[in-house]
């Protein structure tokens, strides 16, 4: 192989004669070959060699391999099958792994790596599509069922494996990024990740995710079930999906008439403008103009207008110039993620399973999860599913039905504490890393939404008619007002925003909080004639001792000998021990005095 093109035919080959080594499609029915297990294990091998241009899993892409063999392998197999089975599982994850996890977790600057990247995100969603089949997720929800169906110390190591496996195949069929322009979805409508989730509701798999969540024998997979559930919700409005099937209020119904006439209205003005802009009335103002009290470029003679009167007043000297281009690190950030609105029978669906997971999984779990997180056991990018969830789940829980008690593990003082910490360290990694300061800038935001909803919450135990909850929520209103670091850190942050790696929905956000923080405060402060707020104590800094210097007497020579001849005989008889003692006061010479040695002297 002298060249890459020689390298690349010889992949092509061994790539073809390995999927054929597979199997073939008669029709509805599949047939495995003989040396079927083998082709999964070259195919595994060959993802392992892969080299940084995803050249091999490029190719396993475009030969549609997961479409056409895996899905139907997979349907095929018996309960004798069992290591088949394991390993079309295995190679299911390996192939729909985030694209973003083959470039090593950085989105490549060329243009042929991302190139290359753009292919494989389009390949992963023709990957998701396959999944939308009902009896595919049938077939992986069935094991993934009998497996936890088995005592955790029967289960083998195989047998754990292959849970793990399946929640990481489930976890990055979710995770692929939704193609637009290609569905063309609206909002009322069932995109493909919208039918994905339900194909998981329809076989089950929602209830067996609730159970491991639930399950104190399988705290183990707490982490890939909250990455799994915020895959889930991620493009759902907490406070809409709490609201789904009730009836609109009056209110609501009249901000959608308004909103539909003031898109009546500009419609009509645009239908009016462009008739009159292309009548086909012959135009007694047509032709070449003047323009009054304005210089051409040369200073000399008048503007001359080509246009038509009409479009008189958008005239301007900057239509045909093109706009300079803003460096990279100028440009604003781009929001997070987009919410839209599923249709009403999905929406309802994810209702229920938010209330399920509130009412038996999110105490246990999130305790988990935390535990995790102060303890090292856990991924860097783990932290934003935390905060994710116990943003979401909070909202979700004070416009549904506002019950403390679900939500017992995350609103508390420690809470508080924790959620600063995080909102310092995110800060500090973005101001330090500057490779990735907007991927810090997002998880900064996920911390200041979850400091708001907190704010909001304790609000609404406020206003809660339950005394007890009042007492609890003013237990909480003084341990944080008392603090300065809790009035402080959104001083810091506001003063510190950077358009370029904070968006305007951080900024929002932010604003917010800090304003309901300052409302609660203003209203915990009513009534008291003072307030008194901690503060660091500052170590006053010593002052340094000045030795004043000494009045400076001139004396002549004949004074200076005189003096000393009156001084010399009282000196000898003191240092002979005869003329008294030596006063304590005078001090020759002291080491351990600030006043320098020469000025001693």
């Amino acid at each position: 192989m002298e060249n890459l093109n020689d390298l690349g035919e010889y992949l092509n080959t061994e790539i073809v004669c390995t999927l054929a080594g597979l199997g073939y499609s008669e029709g509805s029915e599949y047939y495995k070959n003989p040396d079927c297990l083998e082709s999964l294990k070259d195919l595994v091998r060959f993802l392992r060699r892969d080299d940084t241009t995803c050249e091999i899993r490029r190719q396993l892409g475009y030969s549609e391999v997961l479409q056409n063999d895996l899905v139907a392998i997979l349907k095929s197999c018996s309960s004798k099958e069992r290591e088949i089975f394991d390993m079309v599982i295995r190679l299911m994850v390996n192939l729909t792994q985030p694209a973003v996890l083959c470039f090593g977790n950085n989105i490549p600057d060329d243009k042929t790596g991302q190139h290359y990247y753009l292919d494989l995100v389009t390949q992963l969603q023709s990957y998701k599509e396959a999944f939308t089949e009902k009896e595919v997720l049938s077939i992986i929800g069935r094991e993934l069922g009998r497996l936890l169906q088995m005592e955790w110390d029967d289960r083998l190591e195989e047998d754990s494996l292959l849970i793990e496996r399946i929640l990481l195949l489930i976890r990055n069929i979710l995770h692929v990024p939704a193609n637009k322009q290609a569905e063309k979805r609206t909002d009322d409508d069932a995109s493909i990740h919208d039918q994905v989730i339900w194909n998981l509701h329809v076989n089950g798999i929602d209830d067996l995710l609730l159970f491991i969540a639930s399950s104190p024998d399988e705290r183990r997979w707490s982490m890939h079930i909250l990455e799994i559930v915020s895959l889930m919700l991620r493009e759902q409005n907490p406070e809409s999906l709490a609201k789904a099937g009730e009836g609109r209020s009056r209110s609501e119904k009249k901000d959608d008439e308004k909103q539909l006439e003031i898109l009546r209205q500009q419609e009509i003005a645009d239908k009016l403008k462009n008739a009159r802009k292309f009548s086909g009335r012959h135009s007694r103002f047509g032709g070449t103009f003047y323009v009054q009290n304005m210089k051409s470029i040369n200073d000399q003679n008048q503007l001359i207008y080509h246009r038509p009167l009409a479009e008189v007043k958008n005239m301007s000297f900057d239509h045909n110039k093109t706009a300079p281009k803003k460096r990279k690190k100028q440009l604003p950030a781009k929001e997070m993620g987009e919410e839209r609105r599923s249709t009403l029978s999905i929406r309802l669906f994810l209702k229920n399973f938010c209330k399920d997971f509130l009412q038996n999984c999110y105490n246990p779990m999130m305790y988990v999860v935390k535990d995790n997180l102060k303890h090292g056991r856990s991924q860097e990018n783990d932290e934003t599913y935390f905060l994710w969830a116990m943003r979401f789940f909070m909202e979700f829980s004070r416009h549904h039905d506002f019950r403390v008690d679900y939500v017992s593990e995350t609103l508390s003082v420690v809470s508080f504490t924790d959620l600063l910490n995080i909102i310092v360290k995110f800060y500090d990694s973005c101001e330090s890393n500057k490779a990735e300061a907007l991927i810090w800038g997002r998880r900064l935001h996920l911390a200041i939404q979850a400091y708001k909803e907190l704010l909001l919450n304790v609000m609404s135990m406020d206003k809660s008619d339950d005394e007890t909850l009042r007492e609890n929520a003013k237990i909480i209103k003084g341990n944080i007002f008392y603090t300065a670091e809790y009035r402080d850190t959104f001083m810091a942050l506001l003063r510190k925003f950077n358009m370029s790696k904070q968006t305007k929905g951080y900024l929002r956000d932010l604003v917010e909080a800090f304003h309901i923080f300052l409302k609660m405060l203003e209203k915990y402060c009513s009534g008291k004639t003072h307030i008194v707020v901690q503060k660091k104590k500052k170590v006053p800094k010593k002052k340094r001792r000045t030795s004043r210097p000494a009045a400076s007497v001139n004396l002549t020579a004949e004074e200076i000998e005189q003096k000393w001849q009156d001084l010399a005989s009282d000196l000898s008889a003191v240092l002979q021990g005869h003329g008294g003692e030596i006063p304590e006061s005078v001090v020759p010479f002291d080491a351990a005095s600030e006043v320098p040695v020469d000025e001693q002297k």
